[in-house]
């Protein structure tokens, strides 16, 4: 028995192979990737303490201050309008604001709930400097789209893309008109529709009463908003002049941001319960590399020059190889039994 509710956001893992647990590196998995979520009122005590600390720390966070105003000049943080983005599932993802499910099995008074990290969507908007809000409502930096020379397979702005896996599944985006894409199947969760219009982008998507607005981002003279579920939620990012910042709507702080594009460096400080989380990162065209103080292990991606890359997860977490094709790239999880998923790339960059 399965039920699924939405809570308020945590801090929570970055991707891992096959289940997402706390600072893992994951790919998005196709049963998740259109999910939405009904409340919930059944939750028992057992998910409730499990989620303690991760409420604790998401309240230190979305709960303590006013919104800071921007910078009058954003320096080298200037924010552009929203691109869209097909990430591949070995792009390195860190998580800023983590959608969460709850899962119960059992009935009755056996019954059993905890809570789980929503997959990644494979399909997201782009705000700027590595920012992306997917289309499962995760918040997060892929350091790789604000290092575009760095090892890392994903497509910006394309006319369309292909994705086939195995067991006939298969993935859809499709720019059908300036600005306009479809997006459907198996690997890309329900339809969803994504609109760009200058410093606008809207998502609608599709349910059992007709379609409606999952998600609004919009870019107001460099100061950008992403709204979910009409106004209840929103986040917004913005330049300090030396950082870029990421908020919570009551001001609670998700990140700063701080890149240094001539020293292949990339940095994410976030808050937590009781000091600050640091993520480093470096890079060159040859080697991305990512560690952290959290106790998570390091993530590396390696081109092999000859259009493969590698990436390595840490320690018992696995890792991916990428190879390019004529028209587009492969990827394969390592292991024995994983399969080969197909991204077929028209246009974009």
């Amino acid at each position: 028995m399965l039920r699924t509710s939405r809570l308020q956001r945590k801090f929570q893992s970055p991707p891992r192979l096959n289940s997402p647990k706390s600072f893992t590196f994951s790919p998005s998995e196709s049963r998740f990737a259109g999910a939405r979520t009904s409340d919930n009122k059944s939750m028992k005590t057992a998910a409730m303490v499990a989620a303690g600390v991760g409420l604790a720390v998401g309240a230190v966070a979305l709960f303590s201050g006013e919104p800071v105003a921007p910078a009058e000049d954003p320096g080298a943080y200037t924010l552009e309008n929203p691109d869209v983005v097909v990430m591949d599932d070995s792009l390195d993802r860190i998580d800023l604001s983590r959608e969460t499910d709850t899962q119960c099995s059992g009935t009755g008074e056996d019954e059993v709930c905890v809570e789980v990290s929503r997959d990644y969507h494979r399909v997201g908007l782009h705000i700027g400097h590595g920012v992306v809000q997917d289309l499962n409502g995760n918040l997060f930096v892929a350091p790789q789209l604000a290092a575009p020379d760095a090892p890392g397979k994903a497509a910006v702005n394309p006319n369309s893309v292909d994705l086939e896996a195995p067991l006939f599944s298969e993935g859809h985006l499709k720019q059908t008109s300036p600005g306009h894409y479809e997006v459907s199947g198996s690997l890309f969760g329900f339809r969803h529709e994504i609109d760009i219009n200058g410093n606008e982008a809207r998502v609608t998507q599709r349910g059992l009463l007709g379609s409606y607005e999952s998600m609004r981002i919009e870019n107001d003279n460099g100061v950008v908003t992403v709204v979910e579920d009409g106004w209840s939620r929103q986040e917004i990012v913005q330049s300090q002049g030396d950082h870029l910042l990421i908020q919570g709507q009551w001001g609670g702080k998700y990140g700063e941001i701080r890149h240094n594009p001539e020293a292949g460096e990339y940095s994410l400080t976030r808050p937590s319960l009781f000091s600050n989380w640091e993520y480093e990162v470096s890079y060159s065209p040859e080697q991305y590399t990512r560690s952290s103080n959290t106790g998570a292990s390091t993530v590396s991606a390696t081109s092999n020059g000859d259009g493969s890359t590698t990436t390595q997860l840490g320690w018992l977490q696995g890792g991916y190889d990428s190879n390019d094709t004529s028209t587009g790239w492969t990827t394969k999880a390592h292991g024995l039994l994983s399969g080969t998923y197909t991204y077929t790339v028209d246009g974009g960059r």
